[in-house]
């Protein structure tokens, strides 16, 4: 407990001494300290820790009144310590009452430090679970590490719908392609009641990650579309006076030229996005009325100029069995599902997903114990595999050219997409409240029933090759495992329509 105090008691006075430098600039003098708080008190071997700790919390409450969010964000540049950034994260998180100006200090340290890692990259997330889930965030057990999870209270059902709409945000932010549809989508203003609704939970790592990881994201999307905005609207004021226009001319509606000449964007993008708001709605009213008053082909290529590039990723091709293609396919004697529309998200994302599951998988029963490798532990629960999927998963031979090979391949590809499925079924389950979130999932589980379709008529070829060399039993365990897959393919069918129909309603 008294290693604790101490602990605490460090973390106040690097807190404190940023507070008293960051206050002393501001009032260009010297800010006179409490006695009982000042450095010699505080380190006298005869002052009770625990007391210390008391004195100089509640000097600092003072002292935050003072300290407001808009300081703490103009001096976290990329000369900030990080030990200063995280002793402040802590800080934060574990004052005894929380005010609008600490949450919003809070927000501006965590993505300060989301954004200034100490080893580049140190964020990124890098593959999957054995089920195609994303492992915990590395900044959120970074997160722990700092604020630790005593005294914090726990998140509920609601604050996780809450954090999880911020993935909807982010998925929206992504399709803007230019500053007024940001302006006049609210988004800022939804994203900061969010994060009022969190109230306490709004210190808890889990959230701070998913907050950080959004701000980095929007800010970064916000400065290149302001830019692109600004650009172009003193571009065109330029153009406009070098072609003999005053100053005062109108360039649609009350906007004039002077208008469009006298935009700060350099002072602008100084200003807390809260203080900031109206010159935004500003900014994107100029660049309406700029493009209000362009020529129809000048606007298209403007747009086609300033629109950030979007890599749109190639189309994998699907490994096809190396068997005849003369055979009926499993579609003819089984009640396969439906034709599915071409998915809207990332064909190279699920594909990944697919191999991540397939190697963990191998990984897993590689290694397991033979009475127990069948038996393979995820998230959502145990998936259990049949021994002919088992051994095809331990075999040498997997990329022969041969009616073994495909044989094996079959069975591997099988199991991962109904473990993929399986995985997607729980998950839209757990989010089919949300208004938007189960939507994501929803278009995994279509990419993944056109993928079983695919797998469905491979297996189906290598089945009849086996049924004319008399090979029963790779018959009966192809069967069985292609029976699973339409199985669970038919479950999510039903699923996915039922929540598409309440949708629709």
């Amino acid at each position: 407990m008294a290693e604790d105090l101490k602990w605490e008691l460090t973390i106040l006075e690097v807190v404190h001494g940023f507070y008293l430098s960051l206050l002393q600039g501001e009032l260009e003098d010297e800010l006179l300290v409490p006695s009982g708080v000042n450095a010699e008190a505080l380190h006298d071997p005869m002052t009770d820790v625990a007391n210390s700790v008391t004195y100089l919390r509640r000097w600092m409450k003072l002292l935050d009144m003072a300290i407001t969010p808009a300081m703490v964000r103009e001096t976290l540049t990329d000369n900030i310590d990080q030990d200063l950034a995280e002793a402040l994260l802590r800080y934060y998180a574990h004052k005894r009452s929380h005010s609008d100006f600490d949450r919003d200090k809070t927000d501006f340290v965590a993505t300060f430090l989301y954004r200034h890692p100490r080893v580049p990259g140190q964020w990124d997330l890098k593959g999957y679970a054995l089920d195609g889930i994303a492992p915990v965030p590395p900044f959120e057990i970074a997160a722990i590490e700092v604020i630790g999870e005593e005294g914090l209270p726990d998140l509920s059902t609601a604050h996780d719908r809450l954090l999880n709409e911020f993935e909807h945000m982010r998925e929206e932010v992504e399709g803007f392609r230019n500053f007024e549809e940001i302006t006049d989508s609210r988004i800022i203003g939804r994203a900061r009641q969010l994060k009022m609704e969190l109230e306490e939970c709004f210190y808890h790592p889990r959230a701070l990650a998913v907050i950080a990881s959004y701000n980095a994201f929007f800010g970064k999307r916000f400065d290149e579309l302001f830019k692109a905005a600004t650009t172009h609207i003193k571009s065109y004021a330029i153009q406009t006076q070098e072609a003999g226009a005053s100053i005062s001319a109108r360039v649609h509606g009350d906007v004039t030229v002077k208008h469009l000449a006298d935009v700060e964007d350099s002072r602008i993008m100084k200003a807390e996005y809260r203080n900031a708001q109206e010159q935004f709605r500003h900014v994107a009213n100029l660049k309406k009325a700029v493009d209000a008053r362009m020529k129809p082909e000048a606007q298209a290529a403007y747009a086609t100029a300033s629109a950030p590039a979007i890599a749109t990723p190639a189309k994998v091709a699907r490994p096809v069995t190396a068997v005849s293609s003369s055979e009926p396919s499993l579609a003819s004697q089984m009640s396969a599902p439906s034709a599915i529309p071409s998915p809207k998200i990332s064909e190279s994302v699920e594909l990944n997903k697919l191999k991540s599951v397939e190697e963990s998988i191998r990984a897993f029963v590689r290694v397991a114990n033979p009475k127990f490798r069948q038996i393979v532990p995820m998230k959502f629960g145990n998936f259990t595999l049949s021994a002919a999927e088992a051994d095809g998963y331990c075999a040498d031979y997997l990329e022969e050219t041969s009616f073994r090979g495909d044989n094996a391949r079959t069975l591997v590809r099988t199991v991962s997409v109904v473990a993929r499925i399986s995985t997607e079924i729980e998950e839209l389950k757990q989010k089919q409240n949300s208004l938007h979130l189960w939507k994501a999932h929803g278009e995994s589980i279509k990419y993944l029933m056109t993928e079983a379709q695919h797998v469905m008529e491979d297996g189906t070829r290598v089945m009849a090759l086996a049924q004319q060399r008399g090979l029963t039993e790779k018959v009966s365990s192809l069967t069985s495992s292609i029976q699973r897959l339409q199985a669970k393919s038919t479950e999510a069918g039903d699923l996915l329509r039922f929540l598409t129909s309440r949708s629709d309603s």
